[in-house]
């Protein structure tokens, strides 16, 4: 048996379908561009290979050099037994956004963030 839909009272209003059909393609076309620009961007990085900079001619055009980030999740997943030795506890300071709510709701309100996503999937604008 499906739960009941929480969102089922919300607002809403008619879109235009034809909006929502150009938002599609469109969104489509830029993963597919993406991807075909990561593979460009994937086989420039090989060719570079262990320099900072990939030339043109007697131009420099990229580069790829070191920075002072260490991927530490990644490390920590596949490196764990090494990793564990050098675990550390923290104390952090947190906003208390529940207790802001019950004094400021109203400012809390214009800092809301709103999500915006298709309900339906890609073929919902033909319905």
């Amino acid at each position: 048996m499906p739960l009941p839909d929480p969102y089922l009272n919300e607002s809403a209003v008619q879109v235009n379908a034809d909006l929502v059909r150009e938002y599609l393609a469109t969104t489509a076309q830029i993963e597919r561009l993406q991807a075909y620009a990561d593979d460009l961007k994937a086989s420039l990085i090989k060719q570079i290979g262990d320099a900072n900079a990939g030339m043109v001619g007697d131009k420099k055009i990229i580069t790829h050099r070191p920075e002072n980030r260490y991927a530490t999740t990644r490390l920590m997943k596949e490196r764990g037994d090494l990793a564990q030795h050098f675990m550390r506890e923290v104390r952090k300071e947190e906003f208390d956004l529940e207790a802001f709510k019950l004094r400021h709701p109203d400012v809390a309100e214009e800092y809301r963030v709103r999500s915006f996503r298709l309900v339906l999937g890609k073929d919902a604008a033909s319905e």
